[in-house]
């Protein structure tokens, strides 16, 4: 699924008043202060794993 139908989806549901669906679009579109700080979160959690190596057995 392409982005663009991602918020397409999300801004539906919220419309639909569904409430979740406001936050998600804000994390599809990277557009507000929510949705920037929900996505540098992933970004860093990503590479704090990646980072992290799994100990040898």
């Amino acid at each position: 699924m392409a982005l663009s139908n991602a918020r397409q989806i999300y801004d539906t549901l919220n419309d639909q008043g569904n409430r979740y669906a406001g936050w998600a679009v804000d994390v599809a579109r990277g557009d507000s202060t929510t949705g920037v700080a929900a996505l540098n979160f992933l970004q860093d959690t990503a590479l704090m794993a990646w980072a992290v190596k799994p100990a040898a057995t």
